[in-house]
């Protein structure tokens, strides 16, 4: 296919891209080959990321925080759809184009009442972050029947993507006629780059990091409480949550006398992130396997390779899933969460901290990041061959 043919290309979100690091290095790498990029998602969130060029974002609905909005009354939530869906549409006539993405179930679904009224055929691209059970949605929701709705319409999708092989078996895949890749939630080089690293020494305190949403099913609770049993650990937990829970987890550092090494701070840009991230030696990334979600998130948790990007090594929790894809890499290390546990493996970094963390960050730049696993993506879509600037 021509550059001339290759003009703009739409990018849809039922949230807001700066909420799913994943969607910003798609955005990236698409600005590279298309003129135009649009991107249409929810008001839900202030925007501080500097887009490419390319990009032109379209937010649909007054400003309310996501949280906000998840609180709405149901009248609130169905007309937020009902806007989004006109403002898709809005963006898909407002020059055509061979292919869109979806990147939700929500967003899915308003595709496909939209695509009949378009006048011309455009090819679809369907991207799912995260399994949605429908046992997880409120029954008659705008959620519930777009969960419903994704899998009868698995056979009309010309290209589908997900992070993590492990997932395939919970979506329909004998409907779909298209072709399926599996793209990692790994950082974006270009954004990343070369992280200077903070080394550690021993007498050193050695600092702990967790990013990302604070809930009750990353061991936070065990993790702080192991902390206080070793007066050479740090503790910084950054992200958003439920406030209730937040506020438990700055309790719990009060009651146990650790205010001086263990903190929980409030969320930030996640163009800042990075800044907090290269000040850490060690990533927390455990993922109790309460959901699908959770069961099969090796390779869809960009926390993990956000980490080693800028040479911590990773934590993770001790599951069959986890140790598949992640054991392999000697800057991965897993726990049950045990004090025992989790001291043994503060021993083990200590003794091989340097030379583990420079594997973690040179493990990232070859192969761990985005553009890499992105190329087949971008062939199959626009005709582009490995000389595309990766």
């Amino acid at each position: 296919m021509g550059n001339a043919e290759r003009k703009c290309i739409t990018v849809a979100i039922y949230s807001h891209p700066e909420l799913y690091p994943p969607v910003l290095n798609v955005i990236d790498e698409l600005a590279d080959v298309y003129d135009q990029v649009q991107v249409i998602s929810r008001n839900v969130k202030t925007s501080h990321w500097q887009y490419p060029a390319a990009v032109r974002l379209f937010v649909s609905g007054k400003p309310m925080a996501i949280r906000d909005s998840e609180q709405a009354s149901i009248w609130w939530k169905m007309s937020s759809f009902l806007r989004f869906t006109r403002d898709f549409y809005k963006a898909l006539k407002r020059e055509k184009q061979e292919w869109i993405m979806c990147n939700d179930p929500i967003a899915l679904y308003s595709f496909r009442l939209v695509r009949p009224f378009l006048g011309y055929r455009v090819k679809l691209w369907y991207h799912n972050h995260d399994v949605t059970e429908l046992t997880s949605v409120r029954k008659y929701s705008v959620g519930y029947f777009a969960v419903k709705s994704e899998r009868k319409y698995f056979g009309r999708i010309d290209l589908f993507t997900l992070p993590s092989e492990a997932r395939l078996n919970y979506f329909p895949m004998k409907r779909l006629k298209g072709k399926w890749l599996i793209v990692p939630n790994y950082p974006s080089l270009r954004r990343m780059g070369e992280q200077q690293r903070t080394d550690w020494k021993p007498g050193e305190n050695l600092k702990l990091l967790y990013q990302g949403h604070i809930g009750d099913d990353h061991g936070l609770e065990e993790i702080i409480a192991f902390v206080k049993t070793d007066s050479s650990l740090q503790l910084t937990i950054v992200g958003p949550g439920n406030a209730n829970f937040v506020e438990e987890l700055r309790n719990k550092i009060i009651n146990l006398g650790i205010r001086e090494r263990a903190m929980v701070l409030d969320p930030v840009p996640y163009s800042e992130l990075p800044h907090i991230t290269k000040t850490h030696h060690v990533g927390l990334a455990v993922h109790e396997p309460v959901n699908i979600a959770f069961r099969t998130a090796a390779l869809a948790s960009n926390k993990i390779y956000e980490y080693a990007a800028s040479g911590l090594l990773v934590i993770y929790y001790k599951d069959e899933h986890y140790m598949r894809y992640l054991g392999k890499y000697n800057l991965c290390f897993p726990t049950n969460l045990s004090e025992q546990d989790l001291s043994g493996i503060i021993q083990e970094i200590k003794a091989n901290f340097s030379s583990l963390s420079q594997s973690a960050q040179s493990g990232f730049q070859a192969m761990l990041n985005f553009g890499a696993v992105f190329h087949p993506v971008l062939a199959h879509i626009s005709g582009f061959s490995a000389s595309v600037n990766l």
